[in-house]
C-alpha cells in the first residue's frame, strides 16, 4: 500500500504439528502432525493475482531431497521468483502459531465453480445487480412493516425471539414464499431475524429450498452485513 511502512510477514512452508505431553506434570513436547506439509497457497495466490507472479513449481507437491522436504531449493526458487519485485525478501526463519485459511478455500471454492454459480438468481443478483432492487416486483415484492397486522394475525408469529416492525417483516416476507436479501450492519439482529424465520417457516411445515422446481413452496433469502 502506498505510504504504508510497515512490514508484513507470510509464512512459505506450513508443517502441522501437535503438541502433546504425558502427563500433567511432564513437559510439552512438539511432534509431527500426520498431515503432509504444504506451501503457503493463499500467498500464492496473492503473488499471482496482485503482482503477477506465478510460481508453477510451488503449486502441487513440494520439491523434495533425501531428507525430506527441499527447504534450500524452495527458498531459492522464491528468492528468484521476488527478485524484481519491489518490496519482497525472502527470509528463512521459523515461527509456531495457528495459521487459518478457512476463507481463502471458501474463496477459491467460488471463484472455480463461479460459472455454475452465477446460474443462481440469488447469486447471479449479488455478484451484478443492485441490491436494493432485488425481488421488489409486484408479485415479489416484501411486506410493509406498516402492513404486517393486516396480512398475518399476530397469534400465528412463531418467532421465539424478539423482533421490531422490521424484523417481522423479513419473516412474514419469508412465510410468504417470496425471495429477498436481508441488509444491516453489526449489531441489528440479523442473525436473530433469521432464527425467527426458521421458526416460523418450521412451525408453518414449509421446506426450504433453491430448486426452482419448488419454488412454490420454499424460499430463499440471503443475510449481507
Amino acid at each position: 500500500m502506498k505510504g504504508d511502512l510497515r512490514s508484513y510477514r507470510a509464512p512459505l512452508v506450513l508443517l502441522p504439528i501437535r503438541i502433546e505431553r504425558r502427563s500433567a506434570r511432564s513437559s510439552f513436547r512438539i511432534a509431527h502432525h500426520e498431515d503432509e506439509a504444504r506451501f503457503n497457497l493463499t500467498l500464492l495466490e496473492f503473488l499471482k493475482r496482485d503482482f503477477g507472479l506465478p510460481i508453477p513449481e510451488l503449486e502441487g507437491e513440494l520439491p523434495r531431497d533425501k531428507s525430506g522436504i527441499d527447504l534450500p531449493r524452495i527458498f531459492a526458487t522464491m528468492r528468484h521468483k521476488v527478485r524484481d519485485a519491489p518490496g519482497f525478501k525472502v527470509v528463512e526463519d521459523l515461527a509456531l502459531s495457528t495459521f487459518s485459511f478457512a476463507k481463502y478455500l471458501m474463496w477459491k471454492d467460488l471463484v472455480d465453480r463461479e460459472d455454475k454459480l452465477r446460474q443462481n438468481r440469488l447469486v447471479r443478483h449479488l455478484t451484478d445487480g443492485d441490491e436494493d432492487s432485488y425481488g421488489e416486483s409486484e408479485s415479489n415484492a416484501h411486506i410493509d412493516p406498516k402492513e404486517i397486522d393486516r396480512c398475518r394475525v399476530p397469534q400465528y408469529l412463531l418467532t421465539p425471539l424478539p423482533a421490531d416492525s422490521s424484523q417481522l417483516s423479513a419473516v412474514v416476507t419469508a412465510s410468504g414464499d417470496r425471495d429477498f436479501i436481508l441488509i444491516g450492519p453489526p449489531g441489528t439482529g440479523k442473525s436473530q431475524t433469521i432464527a425467527n424465520i426458521v421458526a416460523q417457516r418450521l412451525g408453518e411445515g414449509k421446506p426450504f429450498s433453491s430448486s426452482p422446481r419448488r419454488r412454490q413452496h420454499s424460499t430463499s433469502y440471503t443475510a449481507v452485513w
